[in-house]
């Protein structure tokens, strides 16, 4: 484990050693370092759907000031849920150096694993800081209540289909006049029960 932390530092180093020398960046020696999240903490990476997320942090001193020329280093887990960078630095690791706001950007794609994981962002000066950001891949699918309302959609159409009826029936009957004092009998049939004048 110390070998693998040993190698990981070393790779960074000269990632650093290389992005400076291809930006002509200077170190600046004496001033501290703190990195502030701007864009990326909390978000929700939906799979599948949500095919870049972009993240993004300022530096900036003891007073709050910005800081250009700070070369900072995103780093994404190499296993589990995550994502890679497109670049070609690397999959895992990308680095960058800060503008003159003294903000710094990437864009990576969330992979197909979900679950929660932490983005390490570090600054490289004499005085490092360092600044995890917490985000979590999630599969999308259909709500439960969106299929119940498809269900009850569907049962409320087939009961109109069939006019409405519960499949009861209704029968009036009326004895012709002078035949019978008795008055008219009526007989009225719901699904298997039967309701009439008492005999």
């Amino acid at each position: 484990m110390r070998l693998r932390d040993r190698r990981l530092r070393s790779a960074v180093f000269l990632i650093l050693t290389a992005v400076s020398c291809l930006f002509h960046v200077e170190p600046v020696i004496g001033a501290d370092v703190r990195l502030r999240v701007l864009q990326g903490e909390g978000r929700t990476n939906r799979i599948k759907k949500d095919l870049t997320s972009q993240i993004t942090v300022v530096a900036e001193d003891e007073k709050g000031s910005p800081l250009s020329g700070v070369v900072v280093v995103f780093q994404l887990p190499v296993v589990g849920a995550g994502g890679a960078f497109e670049s070609e630095q690397s999959r895992s690791v990308f680095s960058v150096v800060t503008d003159a706001s003294g903000q710094a950007s990437t864009v990576f794609r969330p992979n197909e694993r979900p679950g929660s994981f932490r983005i390490r962002v570090r600054a490289a000066r004499e005085t490092s800081a360092s600044v995890d950001i917490l985000q979590t891949n999630k599969k999308t699918g259909v709500p439960g209540f969106v299929w119940a309302l498809v269900a009850g959609g569907a049962a409320g159409g087939a009961f109109a289909a069939r006019g409405g009826s519960g499949g009861g029936s209704s029968t009036v009957t009326n004895n012709p006049p002078g035949t019978s004092t008795q008055p008219s009998s009526t007989t009225i049939t719901v699904g298997t029960g039967t309701f009439g004048r008492p005999q």
